[in-house]
C-alpha cells in the first residue's frame, strides 16, 4: 500500500493466526475467523506491527503500532470501535526524576479488564517498566450516540483566489477578537468577532511599496492594536496602530510610519509592557550586519506624537558566530522589563531550512550567552510565558522520513534553568501547523492542525483540528474534530477571548464549489468551550537542573510507586521494575497473566 510516497508491506491477519491470501492493495485486513468477519483498514502510514488481543470474555482488541504511536481498538461481535491513542505506551515522564522516557520493545496481555504492558527504557537508564490501564465498559468504547464535537464548524472569514498569508488574532480587554492578515498588492485586511458574528473583511492598510511580509500585533496598555510588518523588498519595518474600538474603519489607522534604527530588519514579532513601552524583536537575516535585534519605544505611545525609538540592542551576532542566515525571532517579556527571545537558524538562500533552535535573555541591560534549544530540522516552535513565572515552549522536529514530531519544555524560574526536552505526540503528515497559548483560566493549550494520524474506515485522510491540555504535568489530548473539506494547512493562530472559550483562526486550501481547480486559499475560524476541570493547570514538580538518580547494590522488595496517567478512556498505572528484580515482582501476576504474555509474545504478527 502507498503512504506518502513509499510502499507498505502487506498485512494481512486473522484471530486464529491464519493467513489471508486475498490482500487488496491499499488495504489492512483483519479477519475473524469465529465470525467469518473481515475488516478493510484503510491504514494512512505503515504499521510497525499488529496485535491482535483477546480478554476474559472473548472479545478481540486491536492494536496497532505506527510511527505516529500505538493505537487500541476494541471487536466486538462485528462492530470495531474507534481506534485510540495510547500516548504513554510510547514515552513518558519519569515519575521521580522526570525525565523523558521512551518505551520499547513492548509485550501486551488483557487480563481481568486490564491491558498490561512490559517494556525496558531508552534513553536515560535501562530500567523495566509494567503499565496497566482499565479497558473500561463497552459503551466507553462505542459512544452512543457519538457525542457532538466541541469545535465548531469552521466558519470563512475570506475565501480568495489570490495569496493570502500571515493571519494574526488578537483578543482585546473587551473580549473582541481581532484578526489582521494580508493579500497581494501590499493590502491588510481586518475583521473583528464579538462572539456573534464576524464583521466583513475591509482593507485597512496599504504597505509602503506595496509588498508585505511577516506581521504581528499587540494590545497596548490604552486599548490601540499596533501593527508591526516587515517589507522584504524595501529591507524596512513599519508601525501602524488603531483604537480598538474603530479599528475596522481604514481612516482611523496611521498611515505607515517606519520604525526609525531598524533598518534591514525582518520577521518582526510585537509586544506591550506593562508601562506601555513597545518592544519589537527582529532579525537581520543576511549579510554583514546579520544578528537578532531588540529595539524599544522610549516611551508609551502618545496619541498624537511620534514614537521616539531607543537605539537597537544585538542580541545574537550571526557574523561571529559564523551562521550562513539568521531566522524569525519570538519575544516574549518577563518580569521587570526583561525579555527572553528565541529564534532559528537557517540554512543559505535558496533553501533556508531551520536548521536548529536558540535563545537569549536580556535581563538588567546584559545579554545572556546564546542557548542552544535543539539542532536538527525544524519546522515550527512557540514560546510562551504564564502564571507564576513559568516559560514553556514547543516546537516541531522533522525526522529522517520527513514526520513531524512534538516536543516540549518548560523553565520554573524565567528562563535560567529548563527541564529535559519530553516528547508530546507524533504526526506522519509533513505537513502540520501549531500554536501554544494560555486560556483566561490558567491553563495551556497546544492547538494543532494536521492528519489525524488515527486509523480510519474510510478511504480518506482528512485535517484534523486538536485542542490538547497540559494539566498536572501531562499532556492529554481532549478535543479533536475533522476538517474533512479543507487541505494543506498554511498556518495558525489560537486565542482566548474569555475564560469559557478558545479559538483558532488558521490559513488553509480549499475547493471551490463544482470546481477541479488547484485549491484556493481561505481563513477559517472555528471555536470550542473550555469548560474543563479535569486537573490542576500547569502543575509542574520543582524543576531539578540535574537530577541524579540514587543506587543502591540490592534493593529491598519495598513497595513499587505507582503513577497515575489520564488517558482517553482510563487510567493507566505505571511502575519501575528494577531489572535485576524484574522477575521476582512479576511473580506477583497470576501465572496464567504470564503464560498468555508468552503466548502472545510467540503469535505475535509482523511484516509479511
Amino acid at each position: 500500500a502507498g503512504h506518502g510516497g513509499s510502499v507498505c508491506d502487506q498485512y494481512a491477519f486473522s484471530i486464529s493466526g491464519e493467513k489471508i491470501n486475498e490482500v487488496e492493495q491499499s488495504d489492512v485486513i483483519l479477519k475473524n475467523s469465529i465470525e467469518g468477519q473481515i475488516i478493510h483498514m484503510n491504514l494512512q502510514e505503515c504499521p510497525e506491527s499488529i496485535d491482535i488481543l483477546e480478554d476474559d470474555v472473548g472479545n478481540q482488541w486491536i492494536l496497532i503500532e505506527t510511527t505516529s504511536g500505538i493505537q487500541l481498538s476494541r471487536w466486538e461481535g462485528s462492530e470495531i470501535s474507534p481506534f485510540q491513542f495510547q500516548a504513554e505506551l510510547t514515552s513518558f515522564t519519569h515519575p521521580e526524576t522526570y525525565r523523558p522516557i521512551e518505551l520499547s520493545d513492548k509485550i501486551y496481555t488483557l487480563y481481568r479488564n486490564q491491558l498490561m504492558t512490559l517494556g525496558s527504557s531508552s534513553g536515560y537508564g535501562n530500567d523495566i517498566w509494567f503499565l496497566e490501564r482499565p479497558l473500561g465498559s463497552s459503551e466507553s468504547w462505542y459512544p452512543t450516540p457519538t457525542p457532538e464535537p466541541l469545535w465548531s464548524t469552521p466558519a470563512a472569514l475570506s475565501r480568495a483566489d489570490h495569496f493570502l498569508s500571515n493571519p494574526v488574532l488578537v483578543t482585546s480587554g473587551n473580549s473582541i477578537q481581532h484578526a489582521l492578515w494580508s493579500t497581494t498588492g501590499g493590502n491588510i485586511n481586518y475583521s473583528s468577532f464579538d462572539g456573534t458574528h464576524w464583521n466583513q473583511p475591509v482593507s485597512i492598510l496599504t504597505s509602503p511599496g506595496e509588498v508585505v511580509g511577516d506581521l504581528s500585533v499587540a494590545v497596548g496598555i490604552d486599548g490601540n492594536l499596533i501593527l508591526v510588518w516587515d517589507n522584504p523588498e524595501l529591507n524596512e519595518l513599519f508601525i501602524s496602530w488603531a483604537n480598538q474600538s474603530n479599528a475596522i474603519a481604514p481612516g482611523e489607522w496611521i498611515y505607515p510610519l517606519t520604525i526609525l534604527g531598524a533598518s534591514g530588519g525582518r520577521s518582526p514579532d510585537v509586544s506591550v509592557s506593562q508601562d506601555g513601552s513597545i518592544y519589537v524583536a527582529y532579525s537581520v537575516p543576511l549579510n554583514e550586519n546579520r544578528g537578532i535585534y531588540l529595539i524599544k519605544s522610549h516611551q508609551p505611545l502618545q496619541v498624537g506624537e511620534p514614537i521616539e525609538w531607543d537605539s537597537p540592542v544585538k542580541v545574537f551576532d550571526g557574523v561571529s558566530a559564523g551562521w550562513s542566515m539568521v531566522g524569525s525571532p519570538e519575544l516574549t517579556l518577563l518580569e521587570e522589563g526583561n525579555v527572553i527571545i528565541q529564534w532559528e537558524k537557517l540554512s543559505s538562500p535558496p533553501s533556508e531550512n531551520i536548521l536548529g533552535l536558540y535563545s537569549a535573555r536580556f535581563a538588567d541591560s546584559v545579554i545572556s550567552d546564546p542557548e542552544e534549544i535543539k539542532v536538527g530540522e525544524i519546522s515550527w516552535s512557540k514560546l510562551v510565558s504564564g502564571p507564576e513565572g513559568y516559560l514553556h515552549r514547543v516546537w516541531h522536529e522533522i525526522d529522517t522520513n520527513g514526520r513531524l514530531r512534538l516536543w516540549h519544555q518548560y523553565s520554573a524560574d524565567q528562563g535560567l534553568h529548563w527541564s529535559d526536552e519530553v516528547s508530546i505526540s507524533t504526526y506522519f503528515t509533513t505537513g502540520g501547523v501549531s500554536d501554544l497559548l494560555y486560556d483566561k483560566s490558567g491553563y495551556l493549550h497546544l492547538i494543532v492542525i494536521s492528519e489525524s494520524g488515527l486509523i480510519s474506515l474510510g478511504n480518506n485522510a482528512s485535517l484534523t483540528l486538536q485542542d490538547w491540555i497540559f494539566t498536572d504535568g501531562e499532556w492529554n489530548l481532549d478535543e479533536q474534530v475533522s476538517l474533512e473539506d479543507l487541505t494543506d494547512p498554511i498556518s495558525l493562530q489560537g486565542s482566548s477571548p474569555d475564560n469559557r472559550t478558545l479559538a483558532a483562526l488558521f490559513a488553509a486550501g480549499y475547493l471551490p464549489d463544482n470546481s477541479q481547480l488547484e485549491p484556493q486559499d481561505g481563513l477559517f475560524y472555528s471555536e470550542r468551550p473550555i469548560n474543563w476541570d479535569g486537573g490542576t493547570p500547569v502543575s509542574l514538580p520543582t524543576l531539578t537542573p540535574q537530577p541524579t538518580a540514587v543506587v543502591t547494590e540490592e534493593p529491598g522488595l519495598s513497595p513499587t510507586p505507582v503513577l497515575v496517567f489520564s488517558v482517553e478512556s482510563g487510567s493507566q498505572q505505571l511502575a519501575l521494575l528494577n531489572n535485576r528484580i524484574a522477575l521476582i515482582l512479576l511473580g506477583g501476576i497470576p501465572a496464567g497473566v504470564i503464560v498468555i504474555f508468552v503466548i502472545i509474545r510467540g503469535v505475535r504478527k509482523r511484516k509479511s
